[in-house]
């Protein structure tokens, strides 16, 4: 769970510490700017997908060709 919590937002700070999962969701739908992104969804499952090859896991059906990063990178297939 604390993977989906960003540490670069500012009211992190304000959070105390043990926190119960509840109070997490709670602080995080109290202050958006806390979950970390980007999240993705899929029929396969919910991941946070930093770095973007992760989403690889999470798509239908198979990467058929390479996909380039922002930075320009090509990622290859490969997942499954």
């Amino acid at each position: 769970m604390i993977d989906y919590i960003s540490t670069m937002a500012a009211p992190w700070c304000l959070c105390v510490f043990p926190m119960n999962k509840r109070a997490l969701i709670d602080t995080m739908m109290e202050h958006p700017i806390l979950i970390n992104r980007p999240l993705v969804v899929s029929p396969l499952g919910v991941k946070l997908c930093r770095s973007s090859e992760a989403v690889l896991d999470l798509l239908p059906s198979p990467q058929s060709a390479p996909f380039v990063k922002e930075d320009g990178e090509a990622v290859k297939a490969t997942r499954r």
